[in-house]
């Protein structure tokens, strides 16, 4: 049954480590995404959660967040576990309204989310959907090598992003509170922890959108704060030098993980 009514309070959790540089412009992208005029008239409240900081991420953060925005503090090096703490406080605040009244949202702190992100996935929602994941785009490609965007590009292309796309990435997630707590949330792994829960909530039965419409931009950095994650993806990439190899990229290779 599709919900007739917008959420009372939607959460976006965004884990962060050592983001001291790129934490301002993602948080800054999140309050213009919750002053869309399809959004602005909900309770939007964002938690960072500080993973192992050793530089001025929380002083970075603490001047896009609001009063009633959240800042914990982890020691875990892990981001699924980061992740998954910061949806816990969520559930916290879920709690006193009722789960079926909340909508959780997860992005990254080298993300930026476009104005409409929080609009877009509603929209899905109002349409009976549980959970919706979008795409990435890569801010900029200049500290790699020549061709590797043309190889990722392949990669995209030959998996697809249309409707029912199987990209899934923690930076661009979606999904119901009541979806998420019947799936006991997502699991405190170092990779993986998105595609994970992702696959839970479509073995649980609940109805998912992978969406064409939902793209948000992140980082094109070298070295990633998960192993494995997309970085270690786009390093895969720029490793492969060899111009006949392009197939192999593109329709094999990331079959062994999507997304990231």
């Amino acid at each position: 049954m599709e919900p007739d009514v917008a959420p009372e309070l939607v959460v976006v959790v965004v884990p962060a480590r050592d983001e001291e540089e790129q934490i301002g412009t993602c948080l800054a992208a999140l309050a213009l995404a919750r002053g869309h005029p399809e959004v602005r008239e909900i309770d939007v409240r964002i938690i960072v959660v500080l993973d192992s900081c050793t530089d001025g991420t929380a002083v970075a953060a603490m001047r896009h967040l609001d009063d009633h925005d959240e800042m914990m503090t982890e020691s875990v090096g892990n981001v699924g576990a980061a992740r998954r703490a910061g949806l816990a406080d969520a559930l916290r605040l879920a709690d006193e309204i009722g789960l079926a009244n909340v909508w959780l949202a997860t992005s990254d702190a080298d993300t930026i989310v476009g104005s409409d992100w929080l609009a877009r996935q509603l929209r899905w929602r109002a349409r009976g959907f549980d959970g919706v994941a979008g795409t990435v785009r890569v801010d900029s490609w200049r500290q790699y090598p020549t061709g590797t965007r043309g190889l990722y590009d392949a990669h995209v292309a030959c998996l697809g992003t249309g409707p029912g796309h199987p990209h899934v990435h923690g930076a661009n997630l979606g999904f119901s509170a009541h979806a998420y707590s019947v799936v006991g949330g997502m699991p405190a792994i170092e990779t993986g922890e998105d595609q994970a829960l992702w696959k839970a909530l479509d073995e649980g039965g609940f109805r998912l959108m992978a969406a064409d419409d939902l793209a948000v931009v992140t980082s094109g950095r070298m070295v990633g704060r998960a192993p494995d994650g997309f970085a270690g993806l786009l390093g895969r990439f720029a490793s492969l030098q060899v111009a006949g190899e392009l197939e192999l990229a593109a329709c094999h290779l990331p079959r062994l993980r999507i997304g990231s």
